[in-house]
C-alpha cells in the first residue's frame, strides 16, 4: 500500500540522518533526500509540498547548535510530523 511505502521512505530517511558522521556528509545526504523525492516521488502535490518545506532547510540545520548533522535529524522530524498532520495519518512521530 501507498502508507507502507511513504513509511519505509520516512524510514529511510530517518536512518540515513541518524547514519551520517559529518556534517558536509549530512548537507551531501539532504541533498539525496531532496533529489529522491524529486525525482521519483509518483505525488505532485505530496513531491511539491516536501520541496516546499525544504527550501532554506540548509541554513535550519546550519543554524542548530549542535550542528548540522543533528540539525538534519531535528529537521526531518519536524518535516514528518507536518506531513503526518496534514495527510491526518497518526500521531506525530517521537524523535526521543
Amino acid at each position: 500500500s501507498g502508507g507502507r511505502f511513504n513509511c519505509g521512505l520516512w524510514l529511510s530517511f530517518h536512518t540515513l540522518a541518524a547514519r551520517v558522521a559529518t556534517d558536509q556528509q549530512a548537507l551531501a545526504a539532504f541533498g539525496a533526500i531532496r533529489a529522491l523525492v524529486d525525482g521519483f516521488f509518483g505525488c505532485a502535490d505530496c513531491r511539491a509540498h516536501f520541496l516546499d518545506m525544504a527550501q532554506g532547510a540548509e541554513e535550519v540545520m546550519a543554524a542548530e547548535p549542535a550542528g548540522v548533522r543533528q540539525g538534519l535529524q531535528l529537521w526531518l522530524w519536524s518535516a514528518h510530523n507536518k506531513v503526518n498532520l496534514r495527510l491526518d495519518s497518526g500521531p506525530p512521530v517521537d524523535g526521543a
